[in-house]
């Protein structure tokens, strides 16, 4: 039978389920155990919930991570500063041109200096300068081992050598501005714009085996998925192709203003920077015809493709700045501020960092494409708490089952 409790504020009796005579011991207690239960069930899954979708947020800014730059190196007095600083020294550097060496280092030309920087890429820090010919300009890497320099101004090749970072051998061009290294037949590329040629080299003997006449070349690449070499030519807004077999051009592709800097993505296209139209004029090798044109920033010049991310990334002279392209859209996705007058641009695959050069403020902007936050990581611990809270919650609402019963 129900029991009558007196209130202690009203001194009058109540009916209580809760204290009346209980058929069975703990009833009552089970009830509230089982009813908090199911409120923790709902209080947590809204939780998770609510988690997930923040996760999932993070996962695709991280997927579409653009990269920011990580430090800023003074090339003048070897200093490493955090982030995007603003120049605070004195600097008669001017770094043109760079290039990434699989041993880990990171080789830039100082126009002005007539020297070449050499970083180590896992301190970020400058760790010798090494003299070489008159205005230094293009750089390129030959995976036999060495670093091809060309120096504008003294119409010569330095040759370089990693392991003593001493120069080896010079190498007489006509001229020069750009190198690049053709990995199928062994050779070097050297584009001369002054003199309307590309010199061949033969590292073998270092001698210049053979010259190519084209109009006013500046920026060079080697497709090697199609065995063809791709020029851009400064004052007549076209790209040459070059059979390297044969040594001579096939065609010529129309582009926009003043082409300089040029790449191949992997993914099978050429794109060149068009310093005076402000775009990047993308080319398929299949059919050597421009597809599209992508708008960029104020006077772009060089151009790099980062194999992690599967992004091109453009120097923007004239507006401090470094564009990110999605191959797949042929779409600038986003821009990173870098310092003043970028122009030369590497990728480091090692520890997935792009290096630019600034020009004006003698300084190498650092930009890392990694997300500072470890999702992946984050996103395994959460779903170790959801399955334990689950475990958990099923093994109380089976012992209060139990309990129940016991009872």
């Amino acid at each position: 039978m129900k029991q009558e409790v007196m209130s202690l504020r009203t001194g009058q009796f109540t009916k209580n389920e809760c204290v009346e005579k209980p058929k069975k011991r703990g009833d009552c207690l089970n009830m509230n155990d089982k009813s908090r239960s199911y409120k923790l069930i709902i209080t947590v899954s809204m939780t998770l919930i609510a988690l997930l979708l923040i996760l999932t947020l993070m996962l695709q800014l991280q997927n579409n991570n653009l990269g920011h730059v990580e430090y800023t190196l003074y090339l003048s007095n070897n200093t490493l500063m955090k982030g995007d600083a603003i120049p605070k020294f004195h600097t008669l550097n001017a770094p043109y041109c760079i290039v990434y060496d699989p041993n880990g280092y990171v080789y830039v030309t100082d126009f002005l200096s007539n020297s070449v920087f050499v970083i180590n890429a896992s301190t970020n820090k400058v760790v010798t300068n090494i003299s070489v010919g008159l205005y230094p300009t293009g750089i390129a890497y030959d995976p036999n081992g060495y670093v091809y320099v060309v120096n504008s101004g003294s119409n010569s090749i330095s040759v370089i050598n990693p392991s003593t970072n001493g120069v080896i051998a010079n190498i007489s061009v006509p001229g020069g501005s750009n190198i690049v290294y053709d990995s199928h037949n062994d050779h070097l590329y050297v584009t001369d714009p002054g003199g309307n040629s590309i010199s061949i080299i033969n590292p073998s003997s270092n001698t210049v085996t053979k010259i190519v006449r084209v109009s006013g070349p500046y920026g060079i690449t080697y497709d090697p998925i199609n065995d063809l070499i791709y020029v851009t030519n400064y004052y007549s807004g076209t790209v040459s192709v070059i059979n390297p077999n044969t040594s001579q051009v096939v065609t010529n592709i129309s582009v926009g203003l003043y082409p300089t800097g040029i790449a191949y993505d992997p993914n099978g296209y050429v794109y060149v920077v068009n310093s005076g139209s402000n775009s990047i004029s993308v080319i398929n090798p299949s059919t050597n015809r421009v597809v599209t044109n992508i708008r960029v920033g104020e006077s772009p010049y060089a151009i790099a493709y980062d194999y992690h991310t599967g992004y091109l990334y453009v120097t923007n002279f004239g507006s401090n700045f470094i564009s990110i392209i999605n191959p797949t859209m042929n779409k600038i996705i986003g821009n990173v501020r870098v310092e003043y007058y970028p122009h030369g641009i590497t990728y480091d695959p090692i520890n997935d960092r792009i290096y630019v050069t600034n020009y004006y403020s003698g300084t190498i902007s650092i930009v890392s494409t990694s997300s500072s936050v470890n999702v992946f990581t984050i996103f395994i611990l959460l779903w170790i708490i959801i399955i334990a809270t689950i475990v958990g919650l099923l093994l109380r609402l089976l012992l209060i089952g139990k309990w129940r019963r016991r009872a």
